[in-house]
């Protein structure tokens, strides 16, 4: 059987990690086809490992096909897409429990403040979010536990608004 694109390239991931001083109890890297297009799944397992750290390393295998527009094409594409183990995101984020209680308290009070460089808190009266500088929309926070997840992707890397 032959190997599909996103199973090679999920190997020269994994070689190129390899390379890089990162083994298999550290950072994996899984490939897999969704319609014509390739995606590669890589998961940190390590706290002292950063997603902007392997971002870095894996960025040079991701293939997006786009037109004269900068559509992105249907077909061909290999997507690579760094993520943090599951029971790791949830050791992590009893760290920032607390953080994350006195800060949803404080969000009652005062309707924006920073919480980490470039990201603040809103309370619009409604809905509690995540907003970062220079963006129209923020990421709509659902309860406590929503932004103890946010406080610990940011902190490692990941958290997107």
């Amino acid at each position: 059987m032959a190997k599909t694109t996103a199973t090679k390239t999920a190997a020269e991931i994994r070689k190129t990690l390899k390379a890089e001083g990162y083994n298999t109890k550290e950072v994996t890297a899984k490939g897999e086809t969704s319609g014509y297009d390739s995606i590669v799944t890589v998961t940190i397992r390590q706290a002292n490992i950063t997603a902007a750290e392997i971002s870095e390393i894996v960025k040079p295998f991701e293939e997006i096909r786009r037109d004269g527009f900068g559509g992105i094409l249907n077909g061909g594409n290999i997507y690579v897409a760094v993520q943090y183990a599951d029971d790791f995101i949830g050791q992590t984020v009893n760290q920032f429990e607390n953080e994350a209680a006195d800060l949803w308290t404080r969000a009652d009070k005062d309707n924006s403040f920073y919480i980490r460089e470039g990201a603040r808190l809103c309370n619009n009266g409604m809905t509690k979010f995540i907003k970062r500088d220079g963006q129209m929309n923020g990421k709509v926070l659902a309860n406590l536990q929503a932004l103890a997840e946010w406080l610990a992707t940011a902190d490692y890397g990941k958290a997107t608004a």
